[in-house]
């Protein structure tokens, strides 16, 4: 129960990170301002808002702008296709937000372990099986306290991380290492 507590305590350490000290690009839209953004939006541009996709490239694509816009995407999730290093990723995740009027969710799969998508200038950190053997809350918090701050220095807001899956067969090599174990209440 400690370390699954400590991810809790790890995930608001992580929306703290991100919204402690916003981009330039997302200051103004806070309070009131945002309230009426919303209901100004038509069905359209809320419905534009669940979505979250992928793009291709590690440069802002003609593909990736018409995406952005025709869609009034919320949300766009990067893998290791999309990163070459730190600072591209900065100005990718830069140039992206730039071509939506509200501030994007941007996403990426950084778990450590295996399932790492920015390598360059990041800390390749243990798996989630490693971190629970440990049974250490502590552990875990650090853990997810320096994800939170690397990928907030790059521009990214979202971790789809840490995946809270129960490894339940040793034959399950999709979860594995991902876990952090078998006991629901470790996990």
């Amino acid at each position: 129960m400690k370390l699954f507590l400590a991810f809790l305590r790890g995930g608001s350490a992580f929306m703290l990170l991100c919204a402690s000290s916003f981009p330039a690009y997302c200051e103004s839209w806070q309070g009131s301002r945002l309230d009426d953004a919303i209901r100004r939006m038509t069905l359209e541009e809320k419905v534009g808002q669940l979505l979250m996709v992928g793009v291709k490239g590690t440069t802002l694509t003609s593909e990736t702008q018409r995406l952005v816009k025709e869609l009034k995407l919320g949300g766009v999730i990067l893998y290791s296709h999309n990163v070459k290093d730190s600072s591209q990723i900065k100005n990718l995740v830069s140039d992206i937000q730039h071509e939506q009027p509200i501030p994007l969710f941007m996403a990426v799969d950084q778990e450590g372990g295996s399932v790492v998508r920015i390598r360059q200038n990041t800390q390749v950190l243990p798996s989630a099986m490693a971190i629970g053997a440990t049974q250490s809350s502590q552990l875990a918090f650090l853990s997810g306290k320096l994800t939170a701050q690397e990928l907030r220095s790059l521009g990214i807001n979202m971790n789809l991380a840490p995946v809270l899956d129960i490894n339940t067969s040793e034959y399950n090599t999709t979860i594995g290492v991902r876990s952090f174990g078998q006991n629901p209440e470790l996990v």
